[in-house]
C-alpha cells in the first residue's frame, strides 16, 4: 500500500501524520517519526539471489498473502549482517513472519527489531 504524506504535525505527547491512502484522507498518530532520505540501499554485491532472497523495488521484506512465508528482505542498517542470516534461514526452513514475530530474542540485539518489524507487514497479494 502506498501512502502519500500530506503533513506532519508535532505535538508535545505525540507527532499527527497526516496521509492520503487509497484516495482517503487519513490520520496517524505516532510517538516519533524518522524520516530517511536519500539513501539507497547498498545491497547490489551482497549475493542476495544466491540465498534466495527476493527484494522488492521499495527494500521492504516480502511475505506471501496466502502462506505468511517470508519471499524476501533487502536491510540497510549497521547489523544488517545480524538479522539478514536470521531471515534466509527462516526462508529455508519456510518459517512464517508470524512465527519470527513472535520469536523470543535476546537484548540487546538488532534481531529483537523482528518482532515490531514483522507485526507491521502488510503481505503481497
Amino acid at each position: 500500500h502506498e501512502a502519500d504524506l500530506r503533513g506532519v504535525e508535532d505535538g508535545a505527547e505525540e507527532a499527527l501524520l497526516r496521509l492520503e491512502l487509497a484516495g482517503r484522507s487519513r490520520e496517524l498518530a505516532a510517538d516519533a517519526v524518522l524520516l530517511a532520505t536519500g539513501r539507497r540501499p547498498a545491497t547490489d554485491d551482497l549475493g542476495l539471489e544466491a540465498a534466495g532472497i527476493d527484494v522488492d523495488e521499495r527494500g521492504a521484506i516480502v511475505v506471501d498473502a496466502g502462506t505468511g512465508e517470508i519471499l524476501g528482505a533487502r536491510l540497510f542498517h549497521v547489523d544488517a549482517q545480524e538479522v539478514i542470516n536470521l531471515i534466509a534461514l527462516a526462508m529455508r526452513a519456510r518459517t512464517t513472519a508470524t512465527q519470527l514475530r513472535d520469536g523470543i530474542w535476546t537484548h540487546p540485539s538488532s534481531t529483537e527489531a523482528l518482532n515490531e518489524t514483522l507485526g507491521k507487514l502488510a503481505p503481497v497479494e
